[in-house]
């Protein structure tokens, strides 16, 4: 009976336990009425005499209810279903009371199975209108039995159906009530293991809100520390905007004073016109390191010789550029002043005055100078040129000739703490028209590529003597992308200074 109940139930209502209670219940009302129905059929056609009426509706009643149950299964519309059922069982039964005698009628007791059927199956509003029908439809026949009783049909009384009828009846409303009853005990155990499940899950939302107060607590203390971060940070910040704001005013002071002594350096080099007519032929490449150099150059004509010196002063930058304005004053000192052209007099001096001049004795300070310094005096076969150099070479090459030569300079500075041994000493070279020299500092053999490797002494007197023959302008020129090319990825480490004169 069970497996035939669940099998009429529509699928779409396994997932709804109220709605399956009362299929269930629908199906099995069904059920029971074609059962009821097949049972009444039979008596009536064997042991039990009944008007041809009654076993019409009976029989109509038994095919109705199964194709009601069709219906139901294809569809799952229970309200039209149950109320189809109710109302054309509640109309066969009229049939039968009529036709039975009315008030008088045991069919009559079958009335309380539709109100039954109706809160079952539908709902509580149903089952009111149902009851408000069967008792309807009792005062009815009780007014029609004291009024017009020819209406009705003549009583029959027979004790095996009223009995059969009966306890049908009872039966029914007992299978009905149990049935309700024992899937309300099925529905209220469902609803306790949905309560349980709930409870858990409270239980759980109340751990997890205790968790989440203790977190939101700490986000509330981390919320507290990052304020007061931010402040601090705040702080921080305006106290490294106002340093900023003061190291941007000191950093402006300092650039505006060394572009002024930027300005001050190249006002003591020697203009493009000064030489151009004292050097005559000529090219110099001069690149500072920083705005200012520790790195230059000194020309000038005395006592009809042309004396030029290429100077490398101790650092580069502001305490070079310093330097190199004490060594530019001293050369004009010793040179113009005191009218001294000899190279190894000039350098001497220039020793002398400048550990005087910074008490190098005392102090043991050793800022100075790596120079060069040349004289000469133009002839008819050239120039007869003296050379002295501190810790500076001179390089030149012959017209017609390969390759360049070095007179090396003495391996001793200018100013610091020197050995006495070692003293500055001149060489002499003579120049045909058409040579090429050159002096300057160490700065470019010095530079260093991307790989640390520096240009060298020998690929720069390379390039100087294989371009010998050039104009100076493009002896420059080429001397310069050279540098550029080693250069690339790195920055200049130095001062550059490289002077280039043709004879």
């Amino acid at each position: 009976m069970k497996q035939l109940i669940e099998q009429c139930i529509p699928h779409h209502l396994i997932g709804d336990d109220n709605e399956k209670t009362k299929a269930r219940i629908f199906v099995f009302s069904g059920v029971a009425v074609s059962l009821l129905g097949l049972i009444m059929i039979l008596l009536y056609l064997t042991v039990v005499p009944t008007p041809t009426s009654n076993f019409i509706a009976t029989f109509i009643l038994f095919v109705f209810s199964l194709l009601l149950l069709v219906y139901f299964k294809k569809t799952g519309n229970l309200k039209i279903a149950a109320n189809a059922l109710i109302t054309f069982g509640f109309l066969a039964l009229n049939v039968s009371v009529i036709d039975t005698g009315g008030i008088y009628s045991m069919d009559l007791i079958w009335l309380v199975a539709f109100p039954c059927g109706a809160f079952l199956f539908v709902n509580n509003k149903s089952a009111f209108w149902w009851t408000a029908a069967s008792i309807s439809v009792t005062v009815i026949y009780l007014i029609i039995a004291f009024t017009a009783p020819q209406l009705l049909g003549k009583v029959q009384f027979d004790p095996i159906y009223n009995f059969v009828s009966v306890c049908l009846c009872i039966a029914i409303v007992i299978s009905i009530i149990y049935y309700f009853v024992k899937q309300n005990q099925l529905y209220s155990l469902v609803l306790a293991q949905k309560n349980e499940k709930l409870e858990k899950a409270q239980e759980e939302m109340i751990v997890q809100n205790m968790v989440l107060q203790e977190r939101q607590e700490e986000i509330a203390t981390q919320n507290e520390e990052l304020i007061q971060n931010q402040e601090e940070i705040i702080a921080q910040r305006d106290f490294i905007e106002v340093k900023n704001r003061a190291l941007e005013n000191r950093d402006n002071q300092i650039s505006h004073s060394i572009r002024a002594a930027q300005v001050i350096q190249q006002a003591i080099l020697p203009n493009a016109h000064s030489l151009q007519l004292l050097l005559g032929d000529h090219f110099i490449v001069f690149k500072p390191r920083d705005v200012v150099s520790g790195d230059f150059y000194w020309v000038s004509k005395v006592q009809g010789q042309t004396v030029l010196a290429s100077v490398d002063c101790t650092g580069h930058g502001v305490p070079g550029a310093f330097i190199s304005l004490i060594g530019h004053n001293l050369l004009d000192k010793v040179i113009l002043q005191q009218k001294i052209t000899d190279p190894a007099t000039i350098i001497n001096t220039l020793h002398t005055e400048i550990v005087q001049l910074l008490k190098q004795e005392a102090g043991r300070n050793n800022y100075g100078m790596d120079l060069t310094v040349c004289a000469w005096q133009h002839t008819s076969d050239g120039c007869q040129l003296l050379f002295c150099g501190a810790k500076n070479s001179f390089y030149y090459t012959l017209p017609n000739q390969s390759g360049y030569t070095i007179l090396k300079g003495t391996r001793k500075s200018v100013g610091g703490i020197q050995p006495g041994s070692i003293h500055f000493t001149n060489q002499s070279v003579c120049l045909p028209p058409g040579s090429m020299f050159y002096i300057g500092s160490d700065g470019i053999e010095d530079q260093n590529d991307k790989k640390r490797k520096k240009l060298g002494t020998k690929k720069v007197l390379r390039i100087l003597s294989d371009a010998a023959h050039l104009p100076t302008a493009e002896q420059k020129l080429l001397l310069e992308n050279s540098l550029k090319q080693h250069m690339e990825g790195t920055t200049q480490r130095d001062d550059i200074l490289l002077i280039g004169v043709r004879v």
